[in-house]
């Protein structure tokens, strides 16, 4: 079977609401799971749902029949569902699997939507210039051999370097494709991805996004009652996060919840006040829950912003490029024309 590589959170939420109700209900865990092929699931997931019932019937667990399909399914899902079916809290654990896949779609989703205009801006900004390169520098060549003009030597530069785009193609497309494959290949290096990483943390957005995903972890494992120390092994098994890691070896050094996270991801003084309360008090789950509504509203807002202010510094870029192309192309026109004149 074909595999994706990227989990879909949406369709593992689907799998775990409707595989929690559906046994809650009382109806068996086989015929649960071919029920499940009823509902808008993509094509990887209905076939490995018809897999995992064959594995159960044969007398596999529910947790060792997911396991088959780790390309599918994240070791931590796979990991609660085992804890599940030990602890007799499977429809529970499989309801806040549900609801967590289901934020994180959602913050998934609301990043790209985000993501989609300032996108487009940068693509049209490119396929600009690369017409630019193909049908108007020619034609500007042209009008400089015919005035005689003298032209700066980056004038010159773009000239040949557009010269060579039209006359050589096939190469130039060769080439822009060797880019293309090159450049994920580079990015997807594991210290250049470390590298990103610590770039990407300089961003106060990008620190605030990460502290809502890492708090509304805690709060599932929290409000399903797994031991957290296990559930945080699947956590680092499951992202390779260095940070999962060390959460761990606090949380087992018998240090408070709220102590371990504020110093191995320094979240908001806020966070921090709202797990102590819930710490000393005896409802951290109460208070993880509404933590997790305000830290997503917060993030959604942020995002917000962030795409706001990000237009507007594009449209400088663009406007920087267009000032750019006047003074390498059309000066020394006016500049040839002057001289003529004179």
């Amino acid at each position: 079977m074909k595999m994706i590589k990227k989990h879909s959170f949406n369709d593992i939420s689907i799998i775990c609401e409707n595989l929690a109700n559906l046994y809650e209900d009382g109806i068996q865990i086989t015929k649960a799971i071919e029920l499940l092929n009823d509902f808008p699931l993509k094509k990887n997931y209905k076939e490995s749902l018809k897999i995992i019932r064959d594995e159960i019937e044969y007398g596999e667990s529910l947790g060792e029949s997911f396991s088959r399909f780790k390309a599918l399914y994240p070791i931590f899902l796979i990991g609660m569902i085992s804890i599940g079916e030990k602890t007799g809290k499977l429809t529970y654990i499989l309801k806040e699997m549900s609801l967590y896949y289901k934020r994180k779609d959602n913050m998934k989703k609301e990043i790209i939507s985000a993501s989609i205009y300032p996108i487009f801006l940068i693509s049209a900004m490119l396929f600009i210039t690369i017409a630019f390169f193909i049908f108007i520098i020619p034609s500007l060549s042209e009008v400089y051999s015919s005035m005689g003009a003298d032209i700066p030597k980056i004038t010159k530069i773009l000239i040949k370097a557009s010269n060579y785009l039209n006359k050589n193609p096939f190469m130039a497309l060769i080439y822009i494709v060797l880019w293309g494959m090159l450049l994920p290949a580079v990015l997807l290096n594991s210290r250049i991805k470390i590298i990103t990483k610590q770039i990407l943390c300089k961003f106060k957005i990008v620190n605030e996004i990460k502290e809502y995903e890492i708090i509304l972890l805690i709060k599932v494992i929290v409000s399903s009652g797994t031991n957290i120390s296990l559930a945080l092994k699947y956590c680092e098994e499951d992202s390779n996060d260095k940070v999962f890691k060390d959460l761990n070896k606090g949380i087992l050094k018998g240090n408070l919840l709220s102590e371990v996270l504020e110093e191995v991801i320094s979240p908001s003084k806020y966070t921090i006040a709202m797990i102590k309360l819930g710490e000393e008090s005896g409802s951290l789950d109460d208070r993880l829950e509404s933590l997790t509504n305000t830290l997503s509203k917060r993030c959604s807002e942020k995002l917000k912003k962030a795409v706001s202010l990000l237009q507007p510094s594009i449209m400088i870029v663009m406007s920087f490029i267009v000032i750019l192309f006047i003074g390498i192309f059309v000066l020394p026109i006016f500049d040839g024309m002057y001289g003529g004149i004179k």
